[in-house]
């Protein structure tokens, strides 16, 4: 759905025709808003993937509203202005899913994943005449249906595939009533089917995209889901543009507002409500909840009508972007706020072959020295030793103690790498080995044994400043980027004009400061 890299997906597709569109209007008269949620549903709970509000961020409830139907109360609905911006926002809330390693998938999806985007145009010079037109576009990743003998799912793994097998099982079941146009369909067995009710059997088209697999071992997933997707294919819906008067629209919701007003100022329930049975604990308690109920529709109303305001759309629009440049780094510490701006401290974040999982692992440089190693010195060594930061790191070729960031300057600036008396073969910048110590720039990379890899970011480095001055888009550095310098200051760049031709090297590194790889090049 999202995809990485060269191979994007349906979603970054799709956003970047929408603003293209939205780029070749010349008609003053109208105007585009465009607005982006992302969540997930795990273990048949709500995550919302955009918040940076950790306490608001799980569990979030669904309401119900006779012109909206069901929808989440809370969810964060970001602004946006270009294609540039969706994917920041993507790429935020990519990095926040619930994935884990399985025998079939190393990143496997332990969620479903909704992303919303609304996109209102609005027609009309004077502001008593505007007209709305509004799609909601619901981009769905489903996770998998799992067999547990295939995935090797256990404790957690297991409880999670169940969770993940219900929810397509009762989406199946709501697909199936509407093709056989049964009279009531089961939307309310699932989360996932309740948040799709209206992209399923309301004012809308739907596509969906199945993902099946050649290999025989496969074969009964691979007939179950095309038999799904043919299900999907029979339904039918009839299509109307959804398109209303502003004017109008702001009354209807001010006048359920006054409505919700006296509802609340009243202390009798409504009449259509049955107590019958009820003790009088439950009663109030019952009252309680419909208030709360009442307040949370009289808020969602008053959103609804702000943003039908321009003004106050195109104020949301530069918050969100203020937002997105103020990005913190958020790492786990063992007392305290974890929160640490990117732009006050340098920082390491890692790079692995799965761009999921790049950048997934920062390490902020906040202290003077920090040591990298294997298996660290512990506090209660000696005194110049406790003076150092540790961090551990396990792999192939790290040593106890491998390598030192250092700090120096006033503002620590400037950041110094020195390799370790047992690691001096070990550790390479930029595909160089590192033979006592090298000052770091910007976007450096750094490789601690054979397989830790790293960029060295430096928010006080005028290469930072000047990246950000310039307004363009900041090179791409990725882990095949720096395999291929690691390559070329290997000497394997050497092989790649020789066609048709069996090369063989051998390296052997480890303690003596070389890494072993087999390489076949040709056929």
């Amino acid at each position: 759905m999202i995809g990485y890299g060269p191979n994007r997906g349906i979603v970054p597709i799709i956003c970047e025709q929408l603003f293209d569109r939205i780029g070749k209007n010349n008609d003053p008269d109208k105007k585009f808003q465009v607005t982006l949620t992302m969540m997930e549903i795990y273990n048949e709970q709500i995550r919302d993937l955009l918040t940076r509000d950790k306490s608001s961020q799980t569990n979030l409830q669904i309401r119900q509203s006779p012109a909206q139907g069901f929808y989440v109360q809370g969810l964060t609905q970001v602004p946006v202005g270009s294609y540039g911006e969706i994917e920041q926002r993507m790429n935020q809330g990519t990095a926040r899913r619930t994935v884990a390693a399985t025998n079939m998938n190393e990143t496997s999806s332990r969620a479903h994943t909704i992303i919303t985007i609304t996109f209102d145009q609005l027609i009309g010079s004077e502001e008593s005449k505007i007209s709305r037109k509004r799609s909601v576009i619901n981009l769905v990743d489903l996770a998998g249906s799992e067999r547990a003998e295939s995935t090797g799912a256990t404790g957690d793994r297991l409880k999670e595939g169940a969770k993940i097998n219900r929810s397509l099982s009762a989406l199946g079941n709501v697909i199936s009533a509407l093709a056989e146009n049964k009279k009531v369909i089961p939307y309310r067995d699932s989360i996932l089917t309740k948040l799709l009710q209206n992209a399923l059997g309301g004012n809308s088209k739907t596509v969906m995209i199945a993902a099946i697999s050649p290999a025989d071992i496969n074969y009964d997933e691979t007939l179950s889901t095309l038999r799904y997707a043919d299900r999907a294919k029979q339904i039918k819906n009839t299509v109307l543009i959804n398109e209303d008067p502003m004017e109008s629209l702001i009354r209807e919701l001010k006048a359920e507002n006054e409505r919700l007003k006296k509802a609340l100022n009243s202390t009798e329930l409504p009449s259509s409500v049955v107590v019958k049975g009820l003790t009088p604990k439950e009663i109030e308690d019952l009252k309680n909840q419909m208030r709360k109920e009442m307040m949370e529709q009289m808020e969602t109303n008053l959103a609804t009508i702000e943003a039908q305001n321009q003004a106050a759309f195109d104020e949301k629009l530069r918050q969100a972007r203020l937002e997105i440049t103020q990005q913190t780094v958020e790492l786990p510490k063992k007392s305290g706020d974890s929160r640490i701006s990117s732009k006050s401290k340098p920082y390491l974040s890692n790079l692995n072959e799965d761009p999921q999982l790049s950048g997934v692992i920062i390490h902020v440089l906040s202290h003077k020295q920090t040591g990298i190693g294997r298996e660290p010195p512990s506090e209660s060594q000696s005194n110049e030793k406790s003076k150092i930061f540790w961090i551990q790191m396990k792999g192939l070729c790290m040593v106890d103690e491998h390598a030192l960031l250092i700090r120096h300057g006033k503002t620590g600036a400037e950041v110094e790498l020195r390799a370790l008396p047992n690691a001096v073969r070990m550790t390479k910048v930029n595909g160089v080995t590192v033979k006592n110590s090298v000052t770091l720039h910007h976007k450096d990379r750094i490789l601690f044994g054979s397989h830790q890899l790293y960029i060295f970011h430096n928010p006080l480095s005028k290469e930072f400043a000047d990246e950000s001055k310039s307004g363009m888009e900041p090179e791409t550095i990725d882990w095949e980027f720096a395999q291929r310098e690691l390559a070329q200051a290997t000497g394997f760049e050497q092989f790649s004009n020789k066609p048709r031709k069996k090369v063989y090297k051998f390296y052997q590194y480890c303690y003596n400061g070389w890494f072993s790889t087999f390489t076949r090049m040709g056929s």
